[in-house]
């Protein structure tokens, strides 16, 4: 070999080893860091959970694994956000969740381009995921023939310690609380806050707390800060967001670690929520076969587009809601309107908790009060199929269940509680229709006592004209 080619190997083996050296220990660099945050009870026995997984600087990186210990299975996800345009192709086998890169090619790997660069994406489990460990690995297919772990183990799932509705006031206390959101080492309590329409809101601990206390506010619990404060009025804390319709959590904290104590949150808004319908009635029953009859009656409404019926479920502390049906609103009205809901599968032997989210044309809405079905009671029978509701002339009822009795008296009392009219049946059945006559009473709102031996109930009934 001449002298001058064997000089020009040398050099390019160099080259090549000082190259792949330097790759190498850029390729090392990918040891992830492993957050888990905001484990949700979705219901159905999943749970969702936030994954970050934070690399080192200058790693280079083909692609990963999520895998969840326990035997718990990650049935979904969805895409991590990327750096640099790369794409992320995901795909579950066998509930592990593995993502390969787009630039993660042989060759062309995925590069971390600054400190700390992270991945965010969440995994949906088959299973409470509350103590097992989450297990991130990093797969180098080039540069550097390792695999890179991390592993943290998934908190609990958020639950709030109250439930309340804007505006109104919520007294608790730090003290013995637990640290039950991530979001400082101290002491918290968690108040899930139901805001009834899109408005400026205030949430205020200033002159209820004698202690040095900061606030977080999120649309989750435990969830990423919407806004947050410490010593907006002295030690105290205060914000005030510009905030749509909905459920928020506000976490009460304290700045020290060391510090706790009581206190008082006030919610308010900059003006009073102004419901685009006038609702007078809403109530709920037991029906037979276990179903629940949702009732209510407007009695006048301007721009409504909807109703959206919404079902909870109360675990724990914590109500958790879920949409079970949509009804069309009257647009605008000033009649007695009244509407009704069958809900066929609500939450069998236990309560069942429901409330009404008004849509207005303008895509703005509130919510009603919550009402609650207890199904875990069975009463012998029950008045079923009162219609119509609002009535005119006449109205009718029936009755469900087993029926061992004759005679059967209806009181109709005016909302005064003054008896207006009484009304005897003989050789009553469940399968019977009850019909009774109006047409010589005012308008206005009644009340119809059913009577049958020990069992008495009574239903709310609206006459118009």
């Amino acid at each position: 070999m001449p002298r001058n080619s064997f000089k020009y190997l040398i050099t390019l083996l160099f080259f090549l080893t000082v190259s792949l050296f330097s790759t190498d220990l850029k390729a090392c660099d990918t040891s992830p860091i492993l957050t888990l945050s905001n484990v949700t009870d979705i219901g159905g026995g999943f749970f969702t959970v936030d994954v970050q997984a934070c690399m080192g600087d200058g790693g280079s990186i083909n692609g990963f694994t999520t895998s969840v210990g326990g035997g718990t299975n990650i049935t979904s996800f969805t895409p991590p956000a990327l750096v640099d345009n790369n794409i992320a192709t995901g795909s579950l086998g066998g509930g592990v969740l593995d993502y390969n890169f787009a630039a993660g090619t042989v060759g062309n790997p995925f590069v971390v381009n600054g400190a700390n660069t992270c991945f965010n994406y969440t995994i949906t489990v088959d299973a409470d995921p509350a103590g097992q460990l989450v297990t991130f690995v990093g797969i180098n297919h080039t540069s550097c023939a390792i695999s890179t772990t991390g592993t943290a183990t998934v908190p609990a799932p958020c639950f709030s310690d109250f439930s309340i509705t804007a505006p109104t006031s919520q007294a608790g206390s730090t003290v013995g609380a637990g640290n039950t959101c991530p979001l400082r080492g101290s002491q918290d309590q968690i108040i899930e806050v139901v805001l009834p329409c899109n408005e400026t809101y205030t949430f205020s601990l200033c002159g209820n707390a004698t202690w040095d206390t900061y606030l977080y506010l999120s649309s989750s619990c435990c969830g990423a800060s919407i806004a947050l404060n410490d010593d907006a009025c002295g030690l105290q804390s205060s914000i005030t967001s510009v905030l749509a319709a909905g459920t928020y959590y506000v976490a009460v904290e304290a700045f020290s670690t060391a510090t706790t104590g009581a206190y008082t949150l006030d919610v308010t808004s900059a003006n009073p929520c102004v419901l685009p319908i006038e609702l007078l009635v809403f109530e709920g029953s037991r029906q037979e076969d276990n179903m629940n009859l949702i009732s209510w009656e407007t009695s006048s409404e301007i721009n409504n587009d909807f109703f959206i019926i919404e079902r909870g479920e109360q675990k724990e502390t914590q109500i958790f809601w879920k949409e079970i049906g949509e009804i069309d609103g009257a647009g605008n009205s000033n009649n007695y309107l009244s509407y009704e809901f069958i809900d066929m599968n609500p939450n069998y032997n236990d309560i069942s908790y429901y409330r009404l989210n008004q849509i207005d044309f303008d895509g703005s809405s509130k919510y009603s009060k919550t009402i609650s079905i207890d199904n875990s009671v069975i009463d012998e029978f029950g008045i079923s199929n009162l219609y119509p509701n609002p009535a005119s002339d006449k109205f009718s009822f029936s009755l469900f269940g087993k029926v061992n009795e004759e005679e059967m008296s209806v009181s109709i009392c005016s909302s005064l509680g003054v008896v207006v009219k009484t009304q005897s049946f003989s050789d009553i059945n469940n399968n019977s229709n009850f019909n009774l006559d109006v047409a010589d009473l005012e308008k206005g709102i009644y009340f119809v006592s059913v009577t049958v031996g020990d069992f008495k109930e009574v239903k709310r009934i609206t006459i118009v004209r």
